[in-house]
C-alpha cells in the first residue's frame, strides 16, 4: 500500500513538472484592423523661413513656448485630407499676447503630408505630441470653438491656423529667430532659411 501512494506522489509531481516545464502558447495575433503608428524618425518636421516667422507674428493673437498636457481624439478619419483635433498644453511662456488661463486648448488643422501628421493613423504624431514635449504656437481666437469633446466640457480657445509653420519644436535656436522676427518691421528683416542648417528630427 505503502508503494502505491509513493508510485501517485511520484506520478502527481512529475504531471506537475511537466505542466509547468510546457512552452506557454504564442500570443494571439494582432488585429489586422489597428494602425501602427507611424515612427518618429518618419514625421516631417516643419521647415520654416524667416518670412514665414514674421508673418506667423504680425498676425497671430497668442504666440506661446507651451508644454503638451494631453492628446485628444481626431475629430474624424472620414474627413481626410483634412481635419481637425486638439491639444491641452501648459504655457510655459508668453512670447507674444496676453492669455489668463495657465492651460490652452488649441485646434490643430490635420492634413494629410503636413509637419508632425501621421498619414498612416490620420491624426497628430503621438511620437511628438507626447506629455511633457515642448512647443511654440502662433495661435488665432478660436471665438466658435471649432473643437469639441464630451459634450462640450472640452472646448478649443485658440486655433493654429498655418498648418505647415504653425507649430514648432521649442528651442534655444528657434526663440532667437522669434526675437528677430518680432523686431521686423513692414515685410524687412533678414532673409532666407533660418532652419536651413543642422535640421534635427528629435
Amino acid at each position: 500500500m505503502f508503494r502505491i501512494v509513493q508510485l501517485a506522489t511520484f506520478l502527481l509531481f512529475a504531471a506537475i513538472v511537466a505542466a509547468c516545464s510546457e512552452t506557454p502558447p504564442p500570443p494571439p495575433p494582432g488585429n489586422p484592423l489597428v494602425i501602427a503608428p507611424t515612427p518618429a524618425v518618419e514625421i516631417s518636421l516643419p521647415a520654416p523661413t524667416t518670412a514665414d516667422l514674421i508673418d506667423n507674428m504680425r498676425r497671430a493673437d497668442l504666440v506661446a513656448a507651451v508644454e503638451v498636457l494631453r492628446l485628444e481624439p481626431v475629430s474624424s478619419q472620414a474627413a481626410a485630407p483634412c481635419t481637425l483635433q486638439g491639444v491641452t498644453y501648459r504655457i510655459v511662456e508668453v512670447l507674444k499676447g496676453e492669455t489668463a488661463s495657465e492651460e490652452l486648448r488649441v485646434a490643430h488643422p490635420v492634413c494629410l503630408g503636413r509637419p508632425f501628421v501621421d498619414s498612416r493613423a490620420i491624426g497628430l504624431s503621438g511620437a511628438y505630441f507626447e506629455p511633457g514635449r515642448k512647443f511654440v504656437l502662433f495661435l488665432e481666437r478660436d471665438e466658435t470653438g471649432r473643437m469639441r469633446y464630451g459634450a462640450d466640457a472640452w472646448i478649443s480657445d485658440y486655433y493654429v491656423w498655418d498648418d505647415r509653420n504653425g507649430t514648432l519644436v521649442d528651442g534655444e535656436e528657434l526663440r532667437g529667430y522669434i526675437e528677430r522676427a518680432k523686431k521686423a518691421s513692414g515685410g524687412s528683416g533678414p532673409s532666407g532659411d533660418p532652419f536651413s542648417r543642422g535640421r534635427r528630427r528629435r
